[in-house]
């Protein structure tokens, strides 16, 4: 999650000398780089705004569901998966003492806790999880929605400066054989703009730092992914699905009850 977060530093800064830096500088790196300047220009008050996140947040979750993960996965196996305030969650292999014998079925937002509560206890670690939603359409594929926060810590109100910024990003994942999977339709936003807005901040954020070289589609991808990893995982990243393979589960898929949505780790 490092790269989300120098991401956010680097937006911020780009932010910060776009808005007081001259209009030479500016015309310089319209001329030279090809950055529509007038789309960023409008495209910063929008992203400055602070964000209400009672209507941003459309899939909300509550800080303690992560422990239904833990208490159906443990019910079934043994003490595989252990918390403590120190460092949070772990998994321990040696407590297993059984297998799986029925098919446990996760819902979106006791994932998002989970994440949030494991994210909380990385050293450094700036970054909030704010939203992890599913809109699953059939067993073998779902479109999922991602919403992380990166406080600035800037408590006064400051003209063009963001208290805080959100990474909003929406990804489709169809399932493949075992427990593979493939990202697809990645569609990245930054706080209330627009695609094409967040495209123009982050052009001129390219031409203003050459050197982060931005592509919207790897990004998206690798953020993606983490949470793909975490969720699901593979023999070299052992995500919660992929750990379970060696205690009785079979696979995944995803699934819909009414406005529910849930993935299933199934058993044989």
């Amino acid at each position: 999650m490092k790269f989300i977060i120098k991401f956010f530093i680097s937006l911020f800064v780009f932010i910060f000398v776009f808005v007081v830096g001259s209009t030479i500088v500016v015309q310089v790196i319209n001329n030279k780089f090809g950055v529509d300047i007038l789309s960023t220009a409008f495209a910063i008050p929008k992203l400055v705004k602070e964000v209400d996140e009672e209507t941003y947040i459309t899939v909300p979750f509550e800080a303690d569901e992560h422990k239904e993960l833990a208490e159906q996965i443990n019910a079934q196996v043994g003490d595989f998966i252990v918390y403590d305030e120190t460092n949070g969650y772990s998994f321990v292999p040696e407590n297993v003492t059984g297998t799986l014998t029925e098919d446990l079925k996760i819902k979106d937002t006791v994932f998002a806790s989970f994440i949030q509560t494991f994210l909380a206890k990385q050293e450094d670690n700036t970054l909030e999880l704010k939203e992890l939603s599913f809109n699953c359409e059939t067993e073998m594929y779902c479109k999922m929605n991602v919403i992380v926060k990166s406080p600035f810590g800037i408590t006064e109100d400051i003209p063009f400066l963001p208290k805080a910024l959100y990474l909003n990003l929406s990804f489709d994942v169809t399932k493949g054989e075992n427990i593979s999977y493939t990202i697809t339709e990645t569609y990245f936003r930054l706080n209330t703009l627009s695609k094409k807005q967040t495209d123009a901040i982050v052009t001129s954020l390219n031409a203003f730092i050459p050197s982060m070289d931005l592509d919207l589609d790897t990004v998206a991808n690798q953020i993606a992914e983490s949470f793909m990893q975490i969720m699901i995982g593979n023999e070299e990243n052992k995500g919660i699905v992929a750990s379970l393979m060696d205690f009785g589960a079979s696979g995944y898929k995803f699934s819909k009850e009414e406005t529910d949505n849930y993935l299933l780790v199934t058993v044989a």
